[in-house]
């Protein structure tokens, strides 16, 4: 008898949604455990102040972003992994102040670029080329297309992550600091996703 009412209380537990775990100050973010000051977001799990997002972790600041991970004050992205200030960026990584890019790896202030590697302040550039604006648009409409249907990164992409060099750390303004992704700290070691 004693054990069917822990039977029962089970299934009663398995039945109802379980609120979320320090969901603070956050409206209709339902399913956002260790979110604060969210709004209309889904499936984030961790960070502050993210509006419209969907399927991530650790999303902060940003809007309508949907599978990304580590991103930070960035609008529109989807699929993008340690990103900052980024807008309108699809499959990134490690970009910072990008807008309008798609594939790229390790870019900073770049505009427009597709399947690229380490650029710094450019834009109109496809596998690391540059293009006009007209070239540019009219060759990234095809290459978009073909890539799509295989659903796998473009292999010119990911030859160019092969052969050029990665930096030891991504970060800056950091002083005596050992990681990764730190960013405005002072003697940090071993630490990964910091700053301040």
């Amino acid at each position: 008898e004693r054990m069917e009412f822990f039977k029962e209380l089970q299934k009663l537990r398995e039945a109802q949604p379980m609120p979320c775990i320090l969901n603070l100050r956050s409206e209709n973010s339902d399913y956002c455990p260790y979110h604060a000051a969210g709004k209309n977001c889904y499936l984030i799990v961790g960070h502050v102040e993210s509006e419209d997002c969907m399927y991530g972790f650790w999303v902060g600041v940003s809007r309508d972003c949907v599978d990304c991970a580590f991103t930070e004050k960035s609008d529109l992205c989807y699929e993008c992994i340690d990103v900052q200030s980024c807008y309108d960026c699809t499959f990134c990584r490690d970009c910072i102040t990008c807008s309008n890019c798609e594939y790229c790896y390790d870019c900073k202030g770049c505009q427009n670029c597709f399947g690229s590697v380490n650029l710094r302040n450019k834009q109109y550039h496809i596998f690391n080329q540059p293009y006009s604006r007209e070239e540019y648009l009219a060759k990234v409409a095809v290459l978009k297309k073909q890539y799509r249907r295989l659903n796998a990164p473009p292999p010119e992409f990911t030859e160019l992550q092969k052969t050029l060099p990665h930096i030891a750390m991504h970060g800056y303004n950091n002083e005596g600091c050992i990681g990764d992704h730190i960013f405005n700290s002072k003697n940090a070691h071993y630490c990964f996703d910091v700053s301040n």
